[in-house]
C-alpha cells in the first residue's frame, strides 16, 4: 500500500468497528457522498501527505492528514458519528490490511451546517475532523 491508500486503510479500520457500523453501516466514501445517500454517512479525503526519503530510497515512514466529514440530518447524529470515529482512530497503533500504523492523532475539528438549497431539501450537519496518521508504506 502506498500513501494514496491510507484513507482506504483507515476506512477498513472503521468498517471493522461495530460502533461505527451501527451508525453508518458501510457508508464511508472517498471525496464525495453519492447522490441521495442515506445519512448519516462519512466522507474522507487526504489533506496532506509526505514520505521520509533518504539517500538509499525511502525509509517507508510516512505521515498523512486524513479528514473525515461526519454528515447527518441532525447535529446530535453527526456528533455521534464523529465520536465513534474518534474512539476508533484516536491513539490507534496496529496493523490494518498489511499497513503498520504507529500513531493516529486528532488535530482539528470544525462544525458546519449546509442549508437546504430547495424548499423541499433537508439541510445537513457536517462535522469535520482531521487526523494525523504516521504509518509505514511499502517501498515504491
Amino acid at each position: 500500500p502506498d500513501m494514496s491508500d491510507i484513507g482506504k486503510t483507515l476506512r477498513l479500520k472503521l468498517v471493522a468497528d461495530s460502533t461505527v457500523t451501527t451508525l453508518v453501516g458501510s457508508r464511508i466514501y472517498p471525496l464525495t457522498l453519492p447522490q441521495g445517500v442515506t445519512l448519516p454517512a462519512i466522507r474522507y479525503q487526504r489533506i496532506t501527505g509526505t514520505s521520509d526519503p533518504h539517500l538509499g530510497g525511502t525509509t517507508g515512514l510516512a505521515v498523512a492528514t486524513i479528514q473525515f466529514d461526519c454528515v447527518g440530518t441532525t447535529y446530535a447524529k453527526a456528533e455521534q458519528v464523529r465520536d465513534a470515529v474518534r474512539e476508533s482512530l484516536e491513539a490507534y497503533r496496529g496493523t490494518v490490511s498489511g499497513v503498520k500504523i504507529t500513531s493516529v492523532r486528532a488535530t482539528n475539528h470544525s462544525d458546519f451546517f449546509d442549508a437546504p438549497v430547495h424548499a423541499n431539501d433537508v439541510g445537513f450537519y457536517q462535522l469535520m475532523s482531521d487526523y494525523e496518521v504516521y504509518f509505514t508504506e511499502t517501498a515504491l
